[in-house]
């Protein structure tokens, strides 16, 4: 379960902990705070406007890394002739973990999806949608923006808040939109504060039993943590600087070619040439059913193949083999003629069953623990020692809960049930539990669970037919932050703990700075992706597929079509669910007691994401490399392949960034380049 060699450990690895003990400092907290709506304005123009790069939907965030490492660069060289000047190792990864948090904020999960469905079903409410008549009365005003300037600023009304969004050629900076925004955005930002500080809550109480007792890996801060180190080996890495140099080298050929079709390019991925779509090639039945859920391409996508190298074995064989499993799941209900989306065989219950399984065998395993936990909360004796944690366990339970019950209550004025609410956000704070364990353990590139949140599972459960109007409105509303769960913050909260371990940081201060890095982020983002839509226009200068207009239509989409066609209960989704629940622990219980089971439940969590049909085949690649390299050279040979698995992620960045840069300077209308292959 745990590797006994972390996969970073490079072939002059550095001391468990370095002797740089300043993180938080005044210039840190500085430098961040300029950077963060920079990097929004980033993260926005390239995935919202462009429709391109998508470096916040893999788990080592490429704009986070490109701007890191621009830092390092300089600071090398002030270390080099003003050494007392120079930024620690660990104020760096301050900044970084900062840079992580608010750009989860921005990211393609997150406020992407929320701005434009706060104003999508005023836009296109039409009378032949009859959305008037059957739901706006329900949406909450104050969490959405139709227009209105609530009295204490002024009041009013003004349809160029909602229009001006839509058709572009005006600006954010007018009285009446501005004015128009400062409520909802401040009541979301307040919502997300809450959120992420009952994550940071519950990360701080796993803190001392994932990364001192267990000693897990965290494979994702592996590249930011060696990387920022003074004197790194990495540097001096020939094979590192190599691999690095060829990738990136491909990804300008191939970007080329997207200009000019006559230069060469060199398919690495799906996307480069169609013949490597092999589910849309197979028509016959049943075996046409291979294309349903997630893809079935072929790719070697570099940073994702980078990251595959860094996981421990069993889960990079775990993954693709549930890959396949769940094909030929849905190979064999179409043979049975069942073509329902949300049918047989289940695979979204399955999946999310996993999940749920993977969080309640953690605190299963961690029981004694939680126990000296909750002591430290009553203050009883035989407690555990709080004094160097992030905050007090009496603070972070405060966090947890408190937060918790203020969630419940923003659903509840939404529109939801106190019960509904209650398991609502139950649901989706024992989700972040398994994300964060994941991440953790094992460091997926990807991590999504599309479309299979507590909304979507508590619908298929209880029926929409039992659920009010207005807690199915209220229900779609919060769906933005439960699409996908690629940029969830809590991993990178639990991952910024591990950093301050590894380089004898604090951690005091960074879970503060932290917590404030939500509200900033969430300001910063709610600015960067408003400034694009008033000015280009969503439906007007956005590339396409103008992917804001898809993410506003989705939930009010839905919400139409289960009030029109309201659906009981199914007994089938639960029995789904608690069928998959029980598979994750008696794996998981396999995987304690037998030494040589060679599957990781994870693998049955994860897979039938729509990440899995672009990573199966780095996932395989990566497996096979390992286990040769492994069994044939031992530990020490598999250390010779940490810098190519960095060679890989940075020279993919790299490429990344380089027409991300270009196409900001010459305002290009092609994108060229794709972290999913373009």
């Amino acid at each position: 379960m745990i590797e006994a060699k972390s996969p970073a450990a490079g072939p002059r690895a550095e001391p468990e902990v370095s002797t740089a003990v300043r993180g938080v400092t005044l210039r840190s907290l500085i430098i961040a705070a300029i950077l963060v709506p920079a990097n929004a304005y980033w993260v926005a123009m390239t995935e919202t406007v462009w429709y391109a790069g998508f470096p916040t939907t893999i788990s080592l965030f490429y704009n986070v890394i490109a701007i890191l490492v621009a830092i390092t660069l300089i600071n090398s060289i002030v270390r080099r002739f003003a050494p007392g000047v120079a930024l620690s190792h660990g104020e760096l990864l301050v900044i970084y973990t900062v840079l992580c948090l608010t750009s989860a904020m921005v990211s393609h999960d997150m406020l992407q999806v929320l701005v434009p469905i706060m104003t999508y079903c005023y836009e296109y409410a039409r009378p032949e949608n009859e959305w008037a008549g059957l739901f706006l009365d329900y949406v909450p005003r104050w969490l959405t923006v139709d227009g209105t300037v609530p009295a204490f600023l002024g009041g009013g009304f003004s349809k160029a808040p909602v229009s001006m969004m839509w058709e572009g050629g005006t600006t954010l900076y007018r009285s009446d939109i501005l004015r128009a925004w400062i409520v909802p955005a401040g009541m979301w930002t307040l919502f997300l504060t809450l959120l992420y500080g009952s994550t940071l809550g519950l990360n701080t109480i796993f803190r001392r039993r994932w990364i001192e007792a267990e000693r897990l890996t965290f494979p994702i801060i592996q590249l930011p943590l060696t990387f920022t180190q003074p004197g790194t080996w990495l540097v001096r890495e020939k094979l590192f600087w190599t691999v690095l140099a060829v990738i990136f080298s491909i990804d300008v050929l191939n970007g080329l070619h997207v200009y000019y079709p006559q230069v060469p390019q060199i398919p690495l991925t799906s996307q480069a040439t169609p013949a490597f779509n092999i589910g849309a090639k197979i028509v016959d039945h049943p075996w046409n059913a291979l294309a349903w859920g997630s893809p079935l391409w072929l790719g070697i996508y570099p940073v994702a193949l980078g990251l595959c190298l860094l996981l421990p074995t069993e889960l990079a064989f775990s993954c693709w083999f549930f890959f396949f499993v769940f094909k030929i799941m849905r190979v064999l209900a179409n043979s049975w003629g069942i073509h329902l989306p949300e049918g047989p065989p289940y695979i979204e219950e399955q999946s999310f069953a996993g999940y749920v399984g993977l969080a309640a065998f953690s605190v299963w395993a961690s029981r004694s623990y939680l126990k000296g936990v909750w002591l430290a909360v009553l203050g009883r004796p035989g407690a555990l020692d709080d004094s160097q944690e992030p905050m007090r366990y009496r603070t972070a339970v405060i966090w947890l809960v408190g937060g918790f019950f203020a969630c419940v209550i923003f659903g509840w004025k939404a529109g939801m049930s106190l019960g509904y609410a209650l398991a609502f956000f139950f649901i989706y704070i024992v989700l972040t539990l398994a994300v964060s364990r994941i991440r953790a353990e094992m460091g997926l590139p990807a991590h999504d669970l599309h479309h299979a949140g507590p909304g979507v599972m508590l619908e298929r459960i209880v029926g929409t037919a039992n659920i009010s109007p207005q807690g199915r409105t209220a229900t779609e509303l919060f769906s933005w932050f439960n699409r996908a769960y690629r940029a969830h913050p809590a991993p990178h909260q639990i991952e910024g703990f591990k950093l301050a371990e590894r380089t004898g940081m604090s951690t005091r201060p960074l879970a503060w700075v932290m917590l404030l890095a939500i509200p900033l982020g969430a300001l910063a983002s709610f600015w960067a992706l408003l400034h694009f839509m008033y000015s280009k226009g969503v439906a007007a200068q956005f590339f396409e597929p103008k992917v804001p207009a898809i993410f506003g239509s989705e939930p009010w989409n839905r919400l139409t079509a289960v009030i029109q066609n309201p659906k009981s209960e199914n007994p089938a989704s639960s029995v789904a669910i608690g069928f998959g629940f029980v598979a994750t622990l008696a794996m998981m219980a396999l995987k304690m007691r037998v030494s040589w089971w060679p599957i990781h439940p994870a693998g049955y969590a994860v897979s039938s994401s729509w990440a899995m049909g672009y990573l199966w085949m780095p996932m395989l690649m990566a497996w096979a490399a390992k286990s040769l390299v492994t069994r044939y050279g031992g530990n020490k040979a598999f250390r010779s392949v940490v810098p190519v698995a960095f060679g890989l992620i940075m020279g993919d960045m790299a490429g990344g960034c380089f027409w991300s840069v270009y196409q900001l300077i010459a305002k290009a209308t092609l994108a060229p380049y794709c972290i999913w292959g373009k």
